[in-house]
Order: structure tokens, then C-alpha cells, then sequence
């Protein structure tokens, strides 16, 4: 993360306040770079406590996340977002996998950004872990969902109680095995993405 960093958690607000400042202030500055759907994520959705259900690399070089975010006690939502010629990165595919079977496991902060000639979507999880992806372009689908498939408790790291649909293993995309939830395609990512 470069604003949002997880030990602005064990400071006074005034650093906290100061990091939100520096953040929006850029992301004015970015704006008119960003596509569509990345403005429409930041505006109209928040991932806080936001669970991952699926990431899955595609053979085109896109990565598909699929999340349920809170939007209030009564509002659910389920947001597939598909970054287009992008690679998730900051930790390699195995402990990217372990972070995201960890129940516990929720987005608790995001950034977007542009940088070097790409969009960037950063992702600070909770307890511990973070993801960053670089692309050309972003798709969001979004859809309301019912608060009986998701549980509060579960998007929010409760501890043993999860959802029926989070408390089964993630499902390895199109198998139906409880094996890797990321599938490695033989597409190699950009070398820049890999810093």
C-alpha cells in the first residue's frame, strides 16, 4: 500500500487523517486517466470487510475477482471484477492462495492509483497479506444478493462462524476440487508487474 498502510492502525488520527488526505488528493490528480469501471469502484462501492470468494487467471492475461462487499446491514453485493491484461502480485501465487483460504481473511482497505502507463488496484487484507494488481482496463459487474446467502459476521473475519457458502473450501474454478482457487495459465505477467 502506499497510503492506506496497515500501521496507520497503531497511530493517532491525525496521521490517519493526513494519509486519506494524500490519497484523495492524487487520486483527483489521476482521475481523468482512470477507466470507468475503476471510478465507479471507488465511488460507489466500499471493499472494507469485503470477502473474497474467487480469484481466477484467465488464459488472456486477465485476473477475475469475485467479492462480496457490505454495503449495509441490509445490502449485499456481489462484484466480479475482471482487470484486463493484469496479474495479481506483492507475494507469490502459493501465499496469495493461503491468505484467501484463511476464513478470517477480508479486504480491509484499497487504493487505486495509475502508474507507469497502467491502473493499479491495491488490496490491504486482514490479518495479514496484501495484493496489488496492474492493468489496462477494468469490467464491473455488480449484483444485489440476498443477506441469507452471506452472512455479516463472515464478510467481517468472524472467527469460526462463516456462511454456508464461505464455510466450504473455494472451489477451484470450472473442477468443482477444493484444490488452488488461482489458476496459473501459461501467460506470463509483464516484468514491470513483478517488481
Amino acid at each position: 500500500m502506499k497510503w492506506l498502510k496497515r500501521s496507520l492502525r497503531y497511530l493517532p488520527d491525525e496521521f490517519w487523517d493526513a494519509a486519506w488526505r494524500d490519497y484523495w488528493a492524487n487520486l483527483e490528480l489521476v482521475r481523468a486517466k482512470l477507466p470507468p469501471a475503476l471510478l465507479r469502484l471507488t465511488t460507489e462501492f466500499s471493499l472494507h470487510d469485503a470477502k473474497v470468494d474467487r480469484i481466477e487467471l484467465t488464459g488472456a492475461c486477465d485476473t477475475d475477482l469475485t467479492l462480496v462487499t457490505v454495503i449495509d446491514p441490509d445490502k449485499f453485493f456481489e462484484l466480479r471484477l475482471t482487470y484486463r491484461n493484469g496479474f495479481p502480485w506483492g507475494a507469490n501465487l502459493s501465499t496469495i492462495r493461503e491468505w484467501l483460504m484463511d476464513s478470517r481473511t477480508v479486504i480491509d482497505r484499497d487504493e487505486v492509483d495509475y502508474e507507469n502507463g497502467h491502473s493499479q488496484h491495491r488490496l490491504l487484507l486482514w490479518p495479514e497479506g496484501e495484493i496489488y494488481l496492474s492493468f489496462a482496463d477494468l469490467k464491473l459487474e455488480s449484483r444485489s444478493v440476498s443477506v441469507e446467502r452471506y452472512q455479516p459476521h463472515a464478510l467481517r473475519g468472524g472467527h469460526n462462524a462463516r456462511s454456508r457458502r464461505f464455510g466450504q473450501p473455494l472451489m477451484n474454478p470450472g473442477t468443482g476440487t477444493d484444490a488452488l482457487p488461482i489458476q496459473r495459465v501459461a501467460c506470463a505477467p509483464q516484468p514491470s508487474a513483478l517488481l
